[in-house]
């Protein structure tokens, strides 16, 4: 499950933020099936030795480095009375084909995504074809992926989905780093989400920044490709979206920006309930200790300063010695 869009203090505070209502449960996963694992590499082959499939869709992608403001996103699209968004469902990894999963992220039955499966000569289509149920469940036109990973997908993305639109999330990677150190901040036990603790290295987290935007960065001046920067949208977010929906092809729709009251669109995260805020921008200033500093500057203080988010190395020299502790 994606973390919400809150971060795990309140502003003004160091007390942890209470977690999310975990809302209903999903249901069990059915258990795996040893078919998926030959669909997928039959797959595979397939397009080893065939002329690709080309779809005449034009589906709305969204990737990026994690915690960069793609669920966000994802909540803002599904509140769109045109759009559907599916989360996080690795649909777009060839080979990789578990359909337990997908029918759990998707929200359609499983023996609907089987048949599609197993009915469907290439992964193309079975993607235009699932996720295409997945929009006339929920009576949309037009459907959208929202996975961070997509980001290391375009390649394949654009080859057999030439009409699609990929939007690339960027955020301050020192903000994103940070965020990605504690994530996942929850987990369920039983029905109950608690703290996770989590606490991953912090050059891990730096070099999937600096990696994953770069991914994104190689396709700009490509027409099926739009930047979209966190924190433009979280202050100016009329301006940005009605940018975003152009290059779309979308209508404005003032709805969006009450995405928070939005309910029972396609599978919206817990923890979106509110408007947006400018909370979480520039977060490296109490979470990053100067030690935390350095490695950053060693790993992608070039790319930073590529995207403007920093004239030069000085704000290394802003950081304190009591930030960017692990929990306890």
């Amino acid at each position: 499950m994606s973390a919400p869009h809150q971060e795990t203090t309140t502003p003004g505070t160091s007390s942890p933020a209470a977690p999310p209502d975990p809302g209903p449960r999903r249901d069990r996963r059915a258990p795996p099936r040893l078919k998926d694992w030959f669909l997928g590499w039959s797959w595979w082959l397939k397009e080893q030795v065939l002329p690709d499939y080309v779809s005449g869709a034009s589906p709305i992608l969204v990737g990026g480095c994690g915690r960069s403001g793609t669920t966000l996103l994802q909540v803002i699209l599904d509140a769109h009375p045109d759009l559907c968004c599916v989360r996080e469902s690795s649909i777009f990894h060839l080979g990789k084909l578990d359909t337990s999963k997908l029918a759990n992220r998707i929200g359609l039955p499983i023996e609907d995504v089987r048949a599609i499966a197993d009915s469907s000569r290439r992964h193309g289509e079975f993607v235009e074809r699932v996720c295409g149920a997945f929009a006339e469940r929920l009576d949309k036109p037009r459907w959208a992926d929202k996975s961070p990973r997509n980001v290391r997908r375009l390649p394949y993305i654009f080859r057999h989905f030439p009409k699609a639109r990929f939007v690339h999330l960027l955020r301050d990677g020192r903000d994103a780093a940070c965020s990605l150190r504690t994530h996942p901040k929850w987990t369920r036990v039983g029905d109950e989400l608690v703290e996770a603790g989590t606490w991953k290295p912090f050059e891990d987290c730096a070099r999937r920044w600096n990696d994953d935007v770069r991914e994104g960065l190689a396709w700009r001046g490509h027409e099926g490709y739009h930047e979209l920067r966190y924190e433009d949208l979280v202050s100016d977010p009329e301006r940005r979206l009605r940018e975003l929906f152009a290059f779309l092809g979308v209508r404005w729709t003032p709805e969006v920006l009450e995405f928070h009251r939005v309910r029972n669109r396609s599978d919206k995260d817990p923890g979106f309930e509110k408007p947006l805020f400018r909370s979480s921008v520039a977060r490296w200033r109490r979470n990053m200790s100067p030690e935390d500093g350095r490695v950053f500057l060693d790993i992608a203080g070039p790319l930073l300063r590529e995207l403007g988010y920093a004239e030069d190395d000085d704000w290394v020299h802003e950081l304190n010695d009591d930030n960017g502790r692990p929990p306890r």
